[in-house]
């Protein structure tokens, strides 16, 4: 049960960051070979490109987990605090259900018009329906994350560092 705990508060952080040092890396890597031998890694290009669109997902998702998100808050704070928990919970489901929707629509893209005909990329060779199965795959996780958070605030549980719904 620790095991998952520590996967629950971490995967994201953790995750994110190897991708994103890993991306960091192979643009450094590319610049230098660019600049020194005036050639470039066509490869490298693509994979930091794929790694990238993962990082985003993987840091939506984190932002999520800690409902530190981007919101517009200027109306909301002038409202009395029962009608922003209100207007949070409004926000979250109608988040959780367009999420839904990419889900939905991106899986059904996904293993419809693209399982019948399978194209890969220019240099790594990869299986395009991978890159795209970012978007689905962490955005249901986006979604788990969001849908925990709604019930911890609905219960009125807060994480003990202060993070409200962790």
């Amino acid at each position: 049960m620790r095991i998952l705990r520590l996967i629950d508060e971490n995967f994201e952080r953790v995750v994110g960051g190897v991708c994103l040092g890993i991306v960091v890396a192979l643009i450094f890597i590319g610049v230098t070979i660019r600049i020194l031998f005036n050639s470039g890694l066509p490869w490298q290009e693509e994979l930091s490109r794929v790694l990238f669109v993962f990082v985003i997902y993987v840091g939506a998702s984190h932002g999520a987990r800690r409902n530190e998100h981007l919101r517009v808050t200027l109306l909301q704070n002038l409202l009395p605090e029962a009608w922003r928990r209100r207007l949070d919970a409004v926000n979250d489901l109608a988040w959780i259900a367009f999420n839904i929707l990419v889900v939905w629509y991106a899986a059904k893209s996904l293993f419809g018009p693209m399982s019948s005909f399978v194209a890969y990329s220019a240099y790594l060779s990869l299986d395009l329906r991978i890159p795209f199965a970012i978007v689905p795959v962490l955005t249901l996780l986006q979604t788990c994350r969001l849908i925990v958070n709604f019930w911890r605030r609905s219960i009125g549980e807060n994480d003990k560092k202060g993070i409200p719904c962790s």
